[in-house]
């Protein structure tokens, strides 16, 4: 074998492998790009997390506690419930809360009982991103319990 027909050969097989690691390098980069890019889906099997709005029942558990107490908490009442509550004495008799539940956008359901009844209250909420918790309760109505044995 000459040395120009090896020499010949080896530049040969030096671009083929040149134009494969090219070609490697384009692949690898273009799937890592897709990669990152690429949106991907992820089937989580707790999905009532994510419609249940537990922040909103949180807000509803701890300011109602705090209006039952008597020390209604600033930062979870509205300004508008905080001047009704100081301006009329509300006194609740001995309350042990049982359930407090997500009614619909802007609402919760809080039972309480009493050592003679059951009580049952709505508590309307309002939303915004400057609110302390995003919720802040704005109103509480008392439910009549119907059917209800003693």
């Amino acid at each position: 074998m000459k040395f120009s027909d090896f020499e010949a050969a080896f530049v040969r097989e030096n671009r083929m492998l040149k134009a494969l690691l090219c070609a490697a390098l384009i692949l690898s980069g273009l799937s890592t790009t897709l990669v990152l890019l690429g949106k991907s889906y992820v089937i989580f099997k707790g999905g009532g997390i994510f419609y249940e709005r537990l922040l909103a029942e949180d807000v509803c558990r701890e300011g109602f506690l705090s209006v039952v107490s008597g020390e209604p908490s600033k930062m979870l009442i509205s300004s508008d419930l905080l001047a009704i509550l100081s301006r009329d004495s509300i006194s609740f008799p001995t309350l042990t809360l049982l359930k407090v539940e997500s009614l619909e956008r802007g609402a919760c359901k809080v039972i309480m009982k009493s050592e003679d009844a059951l009580h049952a209250f709505k508590v309307g909420l309002i939303e915004g991103n400057t609110l302390p918790f995003f919720y802040q309760i704005q109103q509480i109505d008392e439910i009549k319990v119907e059917g209800e044995e003693q």
